[in-house]
Order: structure tokens, then sequence, then C-alpha cells
């Protein structure tokens, strides 16, 4: 992400973006194998805002390896100081091959469910108390505890967006190898998926019947 690129995304009539530190504790950040830390996280809130864009929203994840309530109260009085308009609250999903997965085991991930629902319920006192209120929730495979992802706001920055996705009512137009693209046929609420290939070489190649296909099925729905 850079300035030059947020005001091209303005001009394009972009209002809403995701900035997603997952956590501002940097060594944890290191751990995760996490290329950012939280300094360029405050830097990227200030381009979007240099930007003109009006809409920001943080991803935060409770359960992260090695962290315990200092380390949430460092993340929720930073993030509060960005002054996003929507936090969603994440529960660890540990997802199978992936390196925590393989250092944790199939059993030791569940050992911190407990810290974890401490966690979810914090993030959600804390945000309440500083005006955000849960407006959706979701939940994913291989989450930690029997929790769902919740997302705040504050009232006049709800993600509607957000809402129609978790309804399955938004048609989705994703770019890139490997991207998934959803579309939603409005008279019945079926959907179709259409998957890009991962393969870098075989998306190019295939690039201009990829964007006709994607613009067929667009007519099709209208």
């Amino acid at each position: 992400m850079s300035l030059s690129k947020l005001n091209l995304l303005k001009q394009a009539g972009v209002d809403r973006v995701c900035i997603n530190p997952q956590t501002m504790n940097d060594d944890t950040l290191r751990l995760i194998g996490r290329s950012h830390d939280s300094t360029s996280v405050d830097q990227a809130v200030g381009w979007a805002r240099s930007a003109g864009i009006k809409h920001i929203n943080m991803d935060l994840i409770v359960g992260l390896p090695g962290e315990h309530a200092k380390h949430w109260k460092t993340t929720a009085a930073k993030v509060l100081k960005l002054q996003p308009d929507n936090i969603t609250v994440h529960t660890l999903a540990v997802k199978r091959g992936s390196t925590m997965a393989e250092i944790e085991g199939k059993t030791k991930i569940f050992d911190h469910v407990n810290e974890v629902e401490q966690g979810v319920k914090y993030f959600g006192q804390v945000l309440t108390e500083h005006g955000y209120s849960p407006y959706y929730l979701y939940r994913q495979k291989y989450m930690q505890a029997s929790m769902e992802n919740l997302g705040y706001a504050h009232t006049d920055s709800f993600c509607i967006y957000n809402i129609q996705m978790i309804e399955e009512r938004q048609t989705i137009i994703a770019l890139g190898g490997g991207a998934s693209s959803k579309f939603v046929n409005t008279a019945d609420w079926s959907l179709t998926s259409f998957h890009n290939p991962k393969d870098p070489k075989s998306y190019i190649q295939s690039l201009n019947r990829l964007i006709a296909r994607k613009v067929d099925k667009l007519r099709a729905l209208n």
C-alpha cells in the first residue's frame, strides 16, 4: 500500500478500505511471519485519511501465540487511537498445514480456549465503551473455541457489504491468480463461483478469457 495507490482508489470511487493489523504487538507480528509492524499500520491509516477514504476497517485476531491480557490492552489502545470506523474481532482459526498447526499439534491449539474467550469478551467490552456497536457475526473453519468473529462499528458506519456477504447476497468480482469470484442471482438467490488459476503463467495466458467470462456472467445477472 502507498499514498499514490490510495489516491488512485479514491479517484476510482473507493470509500472504504481494510487495514488489518491483526495485532499491534510487533513481537507477535514477527512470530507469525507478518511483514508489517505497528508503525506501518499507523502510516497506512494516515495515508488513507490523507487520500480522503471515508471509512476504514481494521481486523484483529484473538488467540495469537503468546498473547495475553497485556497484549490485548496494547492492541486496543493503539487501534482506538487511530479511530477506525469499523473493527472486526476474529477468533484465531488454525488452518491445516499452517506453521502454527505444525508447531502446536492437533490438540495443543485448543488448550487456549478459555483465554480466547476472555480476549473476545475484553474486546467486546472495551469497544462498546468507546462507542462501537456489534452489527454482524460469522463463523469459519478451524476456529479456536465455539465462538464467532464479531464486527463492530460506529452507528453511522455499518458496512452493508459485510452484512450482504454473511447473508450470501453479494456478488464479488475477484482479481488476480487464485482469486475466487461469486455471482449472486437475485431472482432466486442462487450462487455461482468462478475461480482464477493459481499458477501465474496459466493466469496470465488465460487473462482475456477470464475477463470475458466474468463480463458474460455479470450481463446474465442483469
